[in-house]
């Protein structure tokens, strides 16, 4: 393929740019890095002058004369370009600025990363931020921001404001809104990860993407999955492209364009979609107008004006990834895709051959651009991108499926139909997470480059790629029609090809159906199987980071969550990895006091979960999460209630009595941030069948001395107070506890140093095998009333030994700890019913949904609740004299005891205007003054 006049235009106004965007770096300066270009272009065009006059043959190099115009061109539009603000004239200063949101990163740990545009005097000004996860806020937002303005401490590094308030003053556009509503929509039919991987696919909303996900993508070599870009486009085009192959030319292109456009606006119209798309339909609309060889000069073209429009576009990793794409495309993706067909299976659809090549040619010309921008060399790349390509059409066909039904559940639907439509986007969703993370998974997956290797590598790549081109430019010199001739484009795919492979036959189809109607079975029967009730107690310490979230599973399948962590979407990822979304309920949830790392993720789980009941200390948070938080629970009408010593909840047989905080011993504000928050969380003595377990919240020393004085009984396990800080957990409270099991809720390399490492010496000097979030992954301890088990995602030092209890590589499968109720041997293994630390009794689920049943005796603050329309609540004086009130599910009302509801009270029998026969049994609401 011989370059276009208009490619050499566009070399000289690339390389122009580039050499703006080197100076501005390298200087300091934007004014230098525009002198460096204009000088740049006035060499070239007196270099081309000279050697266009002084040769004596007269010929005239022009070349080398456009590439002198296209740089001249570019360093006249830096000339006339008024700059903002330089970072490198930021100053450090303290004030108020407002600002819009440029682009919003995964969270991590309850911090949202962001880039925002500041208004300032000197013009407008790009700096880093990191705000809290709430108000949650998108690109083109507008906010009002306080805190300290800091210049950039590294080269190539933006300045930053270390912000102290954040305030939305304004939204951003209808398209951006209608994005975010559709991710909404997503989530709503679809569990994390898929739901974020489905929303970055489909939208372009890559911030909603789980993070650990996101770097698997990274290892891979496959994080052009996610990011929108030409590489999108082509796929989109090669899997509708087979089904318009009746058409003739000119209305398949219209249908093809029409399609782009779709996709365009669908996944938000941002810089880089719409990059993606002019480019892609540019090469379309000059293959479909048979006159493929004014595709080049029509991309050249569309690079140099989207430059023109603005320069520092040559340095956004997505113009390039894009540009390289689509040149990919042009210039490899027939040859490949004619490769690939003379050398695969005759059967195999054209459909698959072409998404093989095209996601192979768009690898190879954007593998310069990964290296210099990304600085990472991922070795399994080919191999991923071959095993993962099959699996992204037809992964964002489905996820568009489930927005549909995530729309339509609003508007009536059955949520159960909406997760109906969206299951084959759960098969495969879920099949692309678990390829890729097998792929990360894989020893020396990816190398990390040293620092300043990445652009020496992305150009030694460029230039072997370049190598590998000069054949195939003289082989399409030499080319002549053959019996198997190459595939066709994009535009024309779906033709007859030289291997005798046309669009999908209906029997294909039919076979791609039902093989998806039996991996979405399949993974009902699993996901319906791993959720099955065991007829045991689960205690999970759930791995949100520094935070706490604990899911407490009943014998009989009630759920309660107590507290919800720092980060919304890490406590949605592993919540829905246990739970399935059919059955999104929590019948009960504690917020076991109002600090962030316990309440910042819990206005997310009152989106997506049905909440029967929520109790708290009575103490109004101070930050954002907990505000969020409450105007979730306005929105929704959820019941509240507060609990205090001596009150006691019953979920099934699981009983639970509250032994803190005292009544009236909690302020409604808090003194302060710290301990006197701390001081004020609830600690739950649990007990099913012969064993005990302590939930002790965030308490720190002080009331230790309280709890010590009420003689708690020995437990067999311990949910230990405050991330094991040094200031809990005492050795006069825990030789009364004498643990057999310590989980410790804890972030990985937190700034706080948890736990302590007298506190884990304490533990495990009072006979604990202790477990950490950080280091185990979410633990999971089963009480079946006489003997315990504990599975783990992973292990480390502070697990007790593998050699001593068994235990196997599997988590959550075979990795179990059995630990009998009573006897230890000395490693602390269990000397279970099993005889050799396992229980391997044959526990079946009972068939009933089972309650859960608030009891409480001292308690004025738990009154019973009223049917609609202020009929009374039931025989209270009949539970008072049983030493508990009856509090019933948050299930649908039959219609039966609907019309009891309606008559009023009868034969002692009532409940909320959502109960039935069995299911949650006791109401909360706030205490009355005594």
């Amino acid at each position: 393929m011989t370059m276009p006049r208009a490619g050499w235009f566009a070399v000289g106004v690339v390389g122009s740019a580039t050499a703006a965007a080197v100076g501005s770096s390298a200087a300091g300066s934007e004014g230098l890095g525009r002198l460096a270009a204009a000088g740049l272009g006035l060499a070239i065009v007196a270099s081309a002058t000279i050697a266009a006059f002084g040769r004596s043959t007269g010929r005239l190099p022009v070349p080398l004369l456009i590439v002198g115009v296209g740089a001249a061109t570019l360093a006249l539009r830096l000339a006339s370009v008024s700059q903002g603000s330089s970072p490198a004239a930021v100053r450090p200063e303290t004030g108020a600025w407002t600002a819009t949101v440029a682009s919003v990163s995964s969270a991590r740990d309850g911090i949202v990363p962001a880039t925002v545009v500041l208004a300032t005097a000197g013009g407008p000004l790009e700096v880093a931020v990191s705000l809290p996860p709430y108000p949650p806020i998108g690109p083109g937002d507008q906010l009002r921001l306080a805190g300290d303005l800091r210049p950039a401490t590294r080269a190539g590094d933006r300045p930053r404001v270390f912000v102290r308030s954040v305030e939305v003053v304004g939204d951003s556009s209808i398209v951006e809104l209608v994005r975010r509503a559709t991710g909404d929509a997503i989530g709503r039919v679809l569990p994390e990860p898929e739901a974020g991987l489905a929303s970055g696919m489909v939208v372009g909303l890559r911030e909603r993407v789980d993070r650990s996900l996101a770097a698997d993508f990274t290892t891979a070599g496959v994080s052009h999955v996610v990011a929108i870009s030409g590489w999108n486009v082509a796929l989109v085009l090669a899997t509708f492209a087979p089904f318009l192959g009746r058409l003739r030319r000119t209305p398949r292109t219209f249908a093809l364009l029409a399609t782009i456009a779709g996709f365009v606006l669908f996944a938000g119209g941002s810089a880089s979609v719409v990059r993606a798309g002019v480019m892609a339909g540019i090469v379309l609309v000059a293959r479909a107008g048979g006159r493929a060889s004014a595709a080049p000069a029509a991309l050249s073209l569309a690079i140099a004006a989207l430059l023109l429009v603005e320069p520092a576009e040559v340095a956004d990793p997505g113009l390039q990834l894009s540009a390289g794409a689509t040149v990919g495309l042009l210039v490899l993706g027939n040859r490949i895709v004619a490769a690939l067909a003379r050398r695969l299976p005759a059967r195999t659809p054209t459909s698959i051959v072409e998404t093989l090549g095209l996601s192979l040619a768009a690898e190879a010309a954007t593998l310069p651009f990964v290296l210099a921008d990304f600085g990472r060399l991922s070795l399994v790349s080919p191999i991923a991108n071959l095993a993962v390509a099959p699996f992204v059409a037809p992964a964002m066909g489905t996820a568009a499926l489930a927005a549909l039904g995530g729309w339509l559940v609003p508007l009536g639907l059955p949520s159960v139909a909406g997760v109906v439509l969206a299951l084959p986007a759960w098969a495969v969703l879920g099949g692309l997470v678990a390829v890729v993370r097998l792929m990360a998974a894989i020893p020396f997956a990816s190398l990390l480059l040293p620092a300043g290797a990445g652009p020496i590598a992305g150009v030694v790549a460029a230039v072997g790629l370049a190598w590998m081109l000069v054949p195939v430019r003289r082989a399409a010199r030499r080319a002549t029609l053959t019996a198997r001739p190459a595939a066709t484009s994009p535009s024309t795919a779906g033709a007859r090809t030289g291997s005798g492979r046309t669009g999908p036959s209906r029997r294909a189809t039919t076979v791609l159906g039902v093989a998806l109607l039996l991996a979405g079975a399949l993974v009902l029967t699993a996901t319906g199987a791993a959720a099955r009730r065991s007829g045991a107690v689960r205690v999970t310490a759930l791995d949100v980071g520094q935070g706490d979230a604990i899911l407490v599973e009943s014998d009989r399948g009630s759920r309660m969550l107590i507290d919800g962590g720092p980060d919304p979407g890490r406590l949605l990822n592993v919540l829905d990895a246990r739970l399935p979304p059919w059955d999104r309920r929590v019948d009960v949830l504690v917020l076991s006091h109002p600090h962030e790392d316990h309440a910042a993720g819990l206005p997310a789980l009152a989106e997506r979960y049905r909440i029967g009941t929520i109790f708290e200390p009575g103490m109004r948070g101070p930050g954002p999460g907990y505000r969020a938080f409450e105007a979730e629970l306005a929105a929704h009408g959820v019941r509240t209630g507060r609990l205090s010593t001596g009150d006691r909840l019953a979920l099934d047989d699981l009983d639970l009595r509250v032994l803190w905080p005292d009544r009236g011993a909690v302020p409604d504000t808090p003194g302060d941030d710290g301990t006197s928050i701390n001081n004020v969380s609830i600690v739950l003595l649990g007990t099913f069948g012969r064993q005990r377990m302590l939930l002790a919240g965030d308490i720190e020393q002080g009331i230790d001395p309280t709890l010590v004085g009420r003689h708690p009984p020995s437990v067999d396990l311990l949910k230990v107070a405050h991330h094991g800080s040094a200031t809990s957990s005492t050795d006069a409270l825990l030789s009364l506890l004498r643990p057999k099991v310590a989980l410790v809720s804890v972030g990985a390399k937190n700034p706080y140093g948890h736990p302590a490492r007298d506190t884990l010496d304490r533990l495990r000097a009072h006979g604990a095998d202790v477990y950490r979030t950080d280091r185990n992954g979410s633990v999971e301890v089963e009480l079946d009333g006489s003997a315990m088990a504990v599975s783990r995602e992973r292990g480390d030092a502070d697990a007790p030994a593998a050699a001593a209890v068994g235990i196997s590589a599997v988590p959550f499968l075979a990795c179990s700890i059995s630990t009998g109720s009573v006897g230890r041997t000395a490693a602390g293994a269990a000397t279970g019913p099993g005889g050799d630390g396992y229980d391997r009794r044959d526990v079946r689920p009972r068939p009933d949904h089972g309650r859960v049943a608030p009891a409480v005796p001292r308690s004025p603050d738990l009154v019973p609740p009223a049917c609609p329309g202020g009929r009374g609540g039931g025989n209270v004086a009949g539970a008072r004299r049983r030493g508990a009130r009856t509090m019933r599910s948050p299930r649908r009302r039959s219609g039966r005891a609907a019309a009891r509801c309606r008559q009023g009270p009868s034969r002692g029998r009532s409940g909320p205007p959502a109960a039935t026969r069995r299911g949650l049994r006791g109401l909360a609401r706030p205490a009355r003054p005594p």
